[in-house]
């Protein structure tokens, strides 16, 4: 019998998977979907001031998936911040750029979706936190970010929250 260790080698062995995807927990599955079908009614108005669909086709699947997402707008782009990357898949599908779908105030638009790194992007993902930020302020003390006295964010602290964040920019076509 042979004995492998963790360190060997085995030549010729089949790839191996993926681990499992971790679905999100029903509540949230059922929430989500509630919020979609309302996103695409008549009744949209009720969140689509801060809420809209992003639908990215995911590059190894095929698969288009549309996700409710908070977002905030400057100049001509729409910003995604997003929380538990770590646990999400849908953003990597927008690494170095592809086409989005988002549904935005009860209309169907098209643009290129990009994913910000912070350790990467530094830059533009500071850009993009500050849109998010002064669209949700509440957002800051979610993840650690300070203001002083005058109002305005510490800067170690929003240093620190662009270093490990992940933002979605989307420049929206016409």
């Amino acid at each position: 019998m042979t004995t492998i260790r963790a360190n060997d080698r085995v030549e010729n062995a089949p790839p191996s998977r993926p681990a499992a995807k971790r679905s999100a927990p029903p509540l949230r599955r059922a929430g989500n979907a509630f919020v979609r079908l309302l996103l695409r009614s008549p009744l949209h108005p009720i969140l689509s001031g801060a809420v809209m669909l992003v639908s990215v086709r995911g590059r190894v699947s095929g698969r288009e998936f549309s996700l409710p997402v908070q977002y905030a707008r400057a100049e001509r782009n729409l910003y995604v911040w997003v929380g538990g990357h770590d646990r999400k898949t849908w953003w990597r599908n927008l690494e170095g750029g592809a086409p989005v779908k988002v549904r935005l105030a009860g209309v169907d638009l098209e643009g290129t979706g990009e994913a910000l790194r912070g350790e990467r992007d530094g830059e533009a993902v500071e850009r993009g936190l500050r849109a998010y930020l002064s669209r949700f302020p509440a957002a800051a003390r979610a993840h650690g970010i300070t203001r002083g006295q005058d109002g305005t964010f510490d800067a170690a602290s929003l240093a620190a929250a662009v270093e490990r964040a992940v933002i979605v920019r989307i420049g929206l076509r016409g």
